[in-house]
């Protein structure tokens, strides 16, 4: 089971401090189509509601990207997976065009980091090494709204591909809006009745884990599949900072009240993939108090 240090995630989180509202987790606000901070239509913008682009761009993947050059050269649109070429290059994706772009200093956001390099703070968030790379406990590099991942690379929300818009992971324009995997509506609304989350319509069941005990501010809790899926979609509610990791059909959640409060009903939202059926059930469960100590009977549910 991976596990945080709770005791001294405590200490950091509840040691005398107010807490951090900034260390909150979602909801997120996905950039691009949603946000007015580029002119949609342009070069290196979201496309327009009928798909289409100003002269001297073409909509793919929901961007409006140059036409008339080779995909993932500079000055040019991005591959069809959202990358550039990067040997020798270091060119970035960003907001649909291939761009040379200085890389984060080591230590800070999306930096590298190590035994020799820690992590500082980006938005009064204290940030964590996870695979070599600077990220956001609150907000993993990669996911919908989060930080784009070096290079401008992002993950896959209900098996779309995001792209890097504005320095977060974004979905542009789709050829259906509000669909799985696209933006919901200006209503937060999707059609077919899926369901809206972090502004992106969603597939499948979503399962929740509770925290019944008042006095509980940090668990460690372990997950097991009683029916095989793919790695699920794991969201922390707003007040609640964790991690989580998914291998061999074990799903291990640590997460933490980013103040002295007791934890949400829910505490961790878990979501099937597109086309999955994935079921749990808790193998182990662990919390504790304020004070660093075991909670005798934390309560942790899973509905």
């Amino acid at each position: 089971m991976v596990k945080i240090r709770l005791v001294a995630m405590l200490a950091l989180a509840l040691g005398g401090a107010t807490g951090c509202t900034s260390c909150e987790g979602p909801p997120r606000t996905v950039p691009g189509a949603l946000v007015g901070t580029c002119t949609e239509g342009h070069a290196g913008c979201a496309c327009k509601s009928d798909l289409t682009c100003d002269d001297g761009a073409t909509c793919d993947h929901g961007f409006c990207m140059p036409t008339g050059c080779e995909r993932g050269t500079e000055g040019c649109g991005c591959g069809t997976n959202g990358e550039c070429q990067t040997t020798g290059l270091g060119l970035t994706c960003a907001n649909g065009v291939c761009r040379a772009v200085d890389a984060p200093a080591p230590g800070t956001l999306g930096g590298e980091c190590g035994d020799t390099q820690a992590c500082g703070v980006a938005d009064g968030e204290q940030l964590a090494c996870t695979g070599g790379i600077c990220q956001k406990p609150s907000c993993p590099t990669g996911q919908v709204g989060c930080p784009c991942g070096p290079y401008g690379r992002c993950g896959l929300v209900e098996t779309n591909t995001l792209w890097c818009f504005d320095g977060l992971c974004s979905r542009g324009r789709c050829e259906a809006p509000a669909t799985v995997g696209c933006l919901c509506s200006t209503d937060g609304d999707c059609a077919s009745g899926h369901r809206c989350a972090d502004s992106i319509c969603r597939n499948g069941g979503a399962s929740s884990v509770s925290v019944g005990n008042p006095d509980a501010r940090a668990c460690d809790v372990l997950l097991v599949e009683t029916q095989a899926g793919r790695a699920p979609n794991v969201r922390f509610a707003p007040g609640v900072r964790g991690e989580q990791v998914y291998r061999s059909k074990k799903l291990a959640l640590s997460f933490i009240a980013a103040s002295d409060q007791p934890l949400p009903d829910p505490a961790v939202t878990i979501e099937a993939q597109s086309g999955s059926v994935a079921a749990y059930a808790v193998a182990l469960s662990e919390c504790a108090d304020r004070a660093g100590q075991q909670v005798a009977s934390p309560g942790v549910l899973l509905r």
